[in-house]
């Protein structure tokens, strides 16, 4: 599917899961050699900036929950920079690219400057992109803050799955955010770029700066509420083996005897039979009660 937007002098044309044929065509037109062509046809080689005299190529990767597997997996945005059109190519559609197509095309102002080139304005969209992938990494935040409120409120059995959910997840932003924070952190020095680029590319280094000392808090935050977490079960464990050894010191002698008393032998008496059953209902009335002892204490 093709979709174009004018932005002054710029058009941008987005193309979502593009045929081999049309992928071919683009860089035909583009004249994008055969060595450069490798990362627009496959993509998939991590997060790349190409500079060329007649072109640059610009490959970031989009975190994208994935509906089927309610797991966060990592999307490549293919962005072909040249003299007055950018193109853009994607495998899938990517929720917060057609945001912005969209944005665009009912408020064209918003992206209007008077020094826009077509790589300034490949800088605004991947800024735009990334900081939609920094309000799922603050949503994501405060996802771990109500696990470890809901761990230190006697839930620690119930956060094992979303602890192990929230742990992935982290992992998954890892891999988006670690790539990029190399590519964008030294290009002010190796490139000369006019004001405006270098304005927004300062902005997307300090986004990929602050993804990144993000992250590496959720994953010490991550670690710490797993070992809190696995500790506190840990002690549940042990606390109802307790309960279960002393019940069974009880149990055992009194059913070595219980069959002295079996109302159903000869020669039983009345006694026999309350002896009998007033054991029988003090091992259950103390199992009620271990039972109980541990509900209370979110043991079971």
């Amino acid at each position: 599917m093709k979709q174009s937007v004018n932005i002054q002098s710029i058009a941008w044309e987005h193309i979502s899961s593009p045929s081999n044929e049309d992928v071919v065509q683009i860089i035909r037109d583009a004249h994008i050699s055969q060595l450069d062509a490798e990362l627009i046809v496959h993509g998939d080689q991590g997060p790349q900036f190409v500079v060329r005299e007649e072109y640059k190529i610009i490959l970031i990767q989009v975190p994208v929950r994935e509906t089927r597997t309610k797991s966060f997996e990592n999307h490549t945005i293919r962005c072909i920079v040249l003299k007055n059109r950018l193109i853009t190519i994607t495998s899938r559609n990517i929720p917060a690219l057609e945001r912005i197509l969209t944005d665009c095309t009912q408020h064209p102002e918003l992206y209007d400057h008077d020094s826009i080139t077509s790589l300034s304005f490949a800088f605004t969209i991947i800024d735009r992109i990334n900081a939609s992938t920094v309000k799922k990494i603050h949503h994501l935040l405060k996802r771990v803050e109500i696990a470890e409120d809901a761990v230190f409120h006697g839930n620690e059995r119930k956060m094992v799955e979303e602890i192990a959910v929230l742990s992935r997840d982290v992992l998954d932003f890892h891999r988006v955010a670690l790539p990029q924070r190399g590519v964008f952190q030294t290009l002010h020095r190796q490139y000369n770029f006019t004001h405006q680029e270098q304005d927004i590319l300062s902005r997307i280094h300090h986004q990929s700066e602050q993804m990144w000392n993000t992250l590496q808090v959720l994953h010490s935050s991550m670690q710490e509420l797993r070992n809190t977490n696995d500790s506190l079960l840990q002690h549940q464990e042990n606390e109802l083996l307790r309960m279960i050894f002393s019940y069974s010191i009880i149990t055992v002698p009194l059913l070595a005897v219980i069959n002295i008393f079996n109302p159903h032998r000869v020669g039983a008496t009345y006694i026999d039979t309350i002896i009998f059953w007033s054991i029988i209902a003090f091992l259950t009335l103390l199992l009620v009660a271990i039972f109980a002892r541990a509900r209370k204490r979110r043991v079971l």
